[in-house]
């Protein structure tokens, strides 16, 4: 079997991208071609059949550089921005708040045991804390008796 790598190599060396870029495009398109190879191979061709219906993958390589950077670009351009950022004055940090709560409204209202069990708890819970934090905070902390 070829060695495919090199033969992409060989085809992106006058592309002008980082040596990351060009290894992670090498390494991918050799993979392809490889499996190619080899499943051609599989189905019983010849060697030659098999290296030619690989090559045949790529038929047009400067098409294919195009594409790539113009992925890479539009990759680029699609920064994600912070939740805070604003657009057009509204803020993004809240603005699907709303519909989460009518969501979560609804959900309830068709499930209203599952809804009053869980409320149930979450004040039991809230109640049972507070009530001890004001026992363990009303006390002053002492020292415990000296035992010898």
């Amino acid at each position: 079997m070829r060695d495919w790598e090199l033969y992409v190599r060989e085809h992106l060396r006058e592309v002008a991208w980082d040596e990351m870029t060009r290894s992670r495009v090498a390494i991918e398109l050799s993979e392809m071609m490889q499996a190619c190879e080899r499943d051609v191979l599989d189905g019983g061709a010849s060697p030659e059949e098999a290296s030619a219906a690989a090559r045949a993958q790529v038929p047009d390589w400067t098409a294919l550089i195009e594409s790539i950077q113009e992925a890479e670009l539009s990759a680029a351009r699609r920064v994600p921005r912070p939740l805070w950022v604003s657009l057009r004055g509204r803020s993004k940090l809240l603005s699907g708040f709303g519909k989460d709560l009518r969501s979560s409204v609804r959900t309830l209202g068709k499930y209203a045991g599952f809804a009053a069990v869980v409320i149930l708890t979450l004040a039991l819970g809230v109640g049972a804390n507070a009530a001890i934090f004001s026992m363990v905070d009303g006390r002053p902390a002492t020292r415990l008796p000296d035992l010898t």
